[in-house]
């Protein structure tokens, strides 16, 4: 039994003393996970130091473990439900049958919408499922869905570094002491946090690009669509022709993008904030080079940027922007397409040029109607010619059919000796991740080429 503060602690997290003792057996495959996300979200709310709050902590871990023992012992028997468990759904089952009958006669109306919105998460995520590939696209959050520790991947960094566990969740601590030779696959409890981070960040996630979170092992392939079908009006009982689309298979190829930091001991040993700092550079890093890749990158050792593929359209401003025209020109050639084109990504120098448009009067330049509400997104990672006159591109289209894909997880490796760390009484910690970006259907983008970017 708990005493009164360790179980207002518990109250605080939004769990009860009969959560953190959990009948196993008699839980359902879904109750078990549902129960265990419930838990370890709980955990990682808790922000007290008390004796109470570490109680509270400890009882729900115990749980957290008890449940994913019981996992384990159901997948390695193959069977997802117990024999106790089965025994007690049929007896439900009929009272739920029961139930949903007299249900149905007093309902006449479900509001879709409602019910849409009761079969989804808070972040706008149906229910997934661990070893699934995790789609994002704006406004959704892999942390909601991974859950959140109460540790960062700065703090890890610095414990790993320090030796001092102190400050770390037990998951996290038993994280470290497991890795190999100080390097370790940054967990989902905070591998989310680093991907909304990167997101955050990232212009094409900004534009609308789907991200997609893949587990590791395997093969994955996307399908893209070369030519659209025809549909066409026939008369009763008449033959439906065949249309001529064309569909195509793009399989991933992982590519591997890498980071490293260095610092001195006496600041790691000095500085508060050091965590969040290098939470921070990580995120930010991996954000710049995925952005890279998927706008500019050459396909050579690195992804096939979508300005370098030979199906995206193009308008060419012949190195002069006095107006608009090119930027109304790409919208038209993507609309042609059956779509509706979103932001524009640009250098900051071309959304500069821009900036300093002026009609006849020397008031801004006002935009046309298929531009006025147009968000244009700068970035350093669109390329700016290495000779005068300095040019850049622009582009727009359909950025959901941009995919980057993360394959490989983000691997941290930490040490205090790694080349002349040990002499210069410094450490270095190197982090990589495996990801690919492609366009499925890359005629839908739209290019603006030999831009000024002076």
């Amino acid at each position: 039994m708990f005493n009164n503060e360790t179980l207002a602690e518990l109250t605080k997290v939004g769990v009860s003393a009969s959560d953190v003792k959990p009948d196993v057996l008699a839980a359902s495959w879904a109750e078990l996970h549902e129960r265990r996300k419930k838990l370890r979200k709980a955990a990682d709310n808790v922000k007290s130091d008390s004796d109470a709050a570490g109680a509270a902590f400890n009882a729900m871990c115990e749980a957290i473990n008890l449940i994913s023992d019981e996992i384990d012992t159901r997948e390695a028997r193959g069977e997802r439900e117990s024999p106790h468990h089965d025994r007690m759904a049929m007896r439900q089952s009929r009272e739920d049958a029961i139930q949903a009958a007299r249900t149905r006669m007093e309902e006449t109306r479900v509001d879709p919408r409602a019910l849409a919105r009761s079969q989804r998460g808070t972040s706008g995520f149906s229910s997934h499922r661990d070893g699934e590939p995790l789609v994002l696209r704006p406004g959704d959050s892999a942390a909601d869905v991974y859950g959140r520790s109460r540790d960062n991947l700065g703090d890890v960094v610095k414990a790993a570094l320090t030796g001092d566990h102190s400050r770390l969740s037990p998951q996290s601590s038993q994280l470290l002491n497991s890795g190999g030779a100080g390097g370790f696959l940054v967990p989902d409890a905070l591998w989310g946090g680093v991907v909304d981070l990167a997101r955050a960040k990232m212009r094409i996630a900004q534009a609308g690009a789907t991200i997609i979170d893949a587990p590791q092992g395997g093969t994955m392939s996307f399908p893209t669509l070369e030519r659209d079908p025809v549909a066409h009006w026939r008369g009763e009982l008449a033959d439906i022709n065949l249309s001529s689309a064309a569909f195509g298979l793009r399989t991933f190829k992982p590519y591997t993008v890498a980071v490293r930091v260095e610092g001195s001991i006496e600041l790691l040993e000095d500085s508060p904030t050091l965590g969040d700092f290098l939470m921070t550079t990580i995120g930010t890093q991996i954000a710049e080079q995925v952005d890279y890749a998927a706008l500019a990158g050459n396909g050579i050792g690195q992804p096939l940027g979508i300005l370098n593929h030979a199906d995206i359209q193009q308008v060419d401003a012949v190195g002069v922007l006095a107006d608009y025209d090119p930027f109304a020109r790409a919208v038209q050639k993507v609309r042609q397409q059956n779509v509706e084109p979103g932001v524009f990504i640009l250098s900051p120098s071309t959304l500069g040029h821009i900036d300093r448009l002026a009609d006849t009067t020397g008031q801004p330049l006002q935009p046309p109607p298929s531009l006025r509400d147009r968000m244009m997104l700068d970035t350093n990672q669109v390329d700016v010619t290495d000779a005068s006159p300095f040019t850049a591109s622009a582009v727009t289209g359909e950025w959901a059919s941009l995919y980057a894909v993360f394959r490989q997880r983000l691997v941290l490796e930490i040490s205090r000796t790694s080349g002349d760390s040990f002499k210069k009484l410094g450490w270095q910690a190197r982090g990589y991740a495996r990801v690919d970006s492609f366009a499925v259907r890359p005629n839908r983008f739209c290019k603006v080429v030999n831009l000024p970017a002076t």
